[in-house]
């Protein structure tokens, strides 16, 4: 992962939001830490996340690293099924949790709705290194408003799914561009 995150500034998915890279911890409860974010150029731009520690089950790219844990992994970062509230959006029920992770899967991709931070939504796409075991995730973040609807989401959707790709090509040993 240390040799992709200096290619992250490529891998901007929409230059009118901000863009970034997590990485989820495996020691701590269920935790994720942005370690590349690329700000966007919109006229509200959010401010930058790096190095910021969130709650995994309250952010898009923090439900899409969990989504692909082994069962036992999941258990492990979450500790009784205790799921904390960050904002009154936040999922705190472990079987609603479960329910979203499993759509996860099927989809490729996790959203947020005001779940850490209550004005802004999130989309994200796992990185699926050769362990098929998700460790890291591509995310867009944008205030409520701009990523909210359907097609707002879905204009976001290919891009991100092309960066997530082409970070797994650079985790294989291939090259970062398609």
């Amino acid at each position: 992962m240390a040799d992709v995150v200096p290619q992250a500034g490529e891998l901007v998915v929409d230059p009118r939001e901000p863009s970034g890279l997590e990485v989820g911890g495996r020691t701590t409860a269920a935790a994720e830490r942005f370690v590349a974010a690329l700000e966007g150029g919109g006229t509200r731009p959010l401010a930058s996340r790096l190095g910021w520690v969130r709650t995994a089950h309250a952010t898009a790219g923090g439900k899409a690293m969990l989504a692909f844990c082994s069962p036992a992994d999941l258990a492990h970062r979450c500790p009784g099924r205790n799921l904390a509230r960050v904002t009154d959006r936040t999922i705190t029920d472990w079987n609603s949790l479960t329910r979203q992770l499993e759509t996860v899967r099927a989809r490729g991709r996790a959203t947020s709705g005001g779940e850490s931070d209550r004005a802004v939504n999130g989309l994200a796409a796992p990185i699926m290194p050769p362990s098929g075991e998700s460790v890291a995730s591509v995310s867009v973040a944008a205030f409520a408003p701009r990523l909210s609807t359907r097609s707002q989401i879905l204009e976001v959707v290919g891009p991100l799914a092309d960066a997530a790709s082409r970070i797994e090509r650079e985790l294989r040993g291939g090259p970062i561009s398609p």
